[in-house]
């Protein structure tokens, strides 16, 4: 019988959500065109390497960065928000320690946060502190592509499922349920907020971002914003 892992109380860190992601992209303007009026996120901000994206109802500076790369493009960052404003952490007496993730750095761009390296590798950031910006999802004239509204989750693969669950739980995550296969893959739902999941884990060579997902206003308006675009 599979065991479950218990939330760790209290966790390391006050997990409130998966919070953004950041990736490298080859052409910085065509993936700008992409996510701005195909998929229809909002610039906050941007120069030229990078470019901060948000959903149309995040207060958040924001949930997506693309940095531009000559290198292939990768998943360089994965990162959840806490509710507390100052991270303190005890390598030597956090169960993340004792699971084998590293410490790698702390930094300070524009969210105060502790870089870390999970169990399998994934890179994870968690921030307590992110600027504040104004909703854009009443300024119509401005609206483009799909509408996406605000972050949901993110699907990572992961090569060892178990320990990367009781990792996730120690982290303050809960388990929302777990899925099993006769090929001997498996998926674990974690999450945070009230809904179904924030973070996926899924058993396969990695680790890797699988996907991400945005909730929309309409699944019909996002399917509409995809065709014309060919």
């Amino acid at each position: 019988m599979i065991q479950i892992p218990k939330t760790a109380g209290p966790a390391p860190f006050q997990v409130t959500r998966a919070s953004h992601l950041t990736f490298t992209v080859g052409d910085l303007a065509r993936s700008r065109d992409f996510y701005t009026e195909v998929i229809g996120l909002a610039v906050t901000d941007e120069d030229s390497d990078t470019i901060y994206l948000r959903g149309l109802e995040e207060r958040s500076h924001h949930s997506l960065v693309l940095k531009r790369t000559d290198d292939a493009p990768s998943c360089i960052k994965t990162a959840c928000g806490p509710m507390a404003r100052k991270i303190s952490i005890k390598p030597n007496s956090t169960s993340i320690a004792r699971n084998r993730s590293q410490i790698r750095r702390c930094t300070i761009p524009v969210t105060y946060s502790c870089m870390l390296s999970d169990i399998s590798g994934t890179p994870l950031e968690f921030c307590s502190a992110m600027p504040r910006v104004e909703r854009v999802d009443q300024k119509f004239e401005s609206l483009r592509g799909g509408l996406p509204l605000r972050f949901d989750h993110y699907q990572v693969t992961a090569p060892t499922s178990n320990l990367q669950r009781a990792s996730t739980a120690d982290c303050g995550f809960r388990i929302w349920t777990i899925w099993l296969s006769r090929t001997n893959r498996s998926a674990s739902f974690c999450h945070a907020k009230d809904s179904q999941y924030d973070v996926v884990f899924i058993r396969r060579p990695g680790p890797a971002l699988h996907h991400f997902a945005y909730v929309v206003s309409g699944i019909k308006r996002n399917h509409e914003s995809l065709r014309c675009r060919g």
